[in-house]
């Protein structure tokens, strides 16, 4: 998933206002507070794309058809089983 700086950018700002709006959270300094959110999406979003390249060369590996509902099937199964592995 490639992200523009923008779209990032936008996406910390309404998850940080969110928090703050909920009461889950104190933000004396919205710079900072931003700078760790982007932080923590741009990890989240490195760990996300390792894992698709993971599960699609074990789906190469076997003889499904890309796309066919099998294939969809064991790609959520392997994407669950690297996430709770690399947990």
């Amino acid at each position: 998933m490639n992200l523009s700086s923008q779209r990032v950018s936008h996406l910390c700002h309404l998850i940080l206002d969110s928090l703050c709006r909920e009461g889950m959270i104190d933000c004396p300094d919205r710079a900072q507070a931003i700078s760790a959110l982007k932080a923590s999406l741009a990890d989240f979003v490195e760990q996300d794309q390792l894992i698709d390249q993971i599960v699609r060369r074990k789906l190469q590996k076997q003889n499904i058809s890309p796309g066919s509902p099998e294939w969809h099937k064991l790609f959520e199964r392997y994407a669950n089983e690297e996430r709770s592995r690399q947990a």
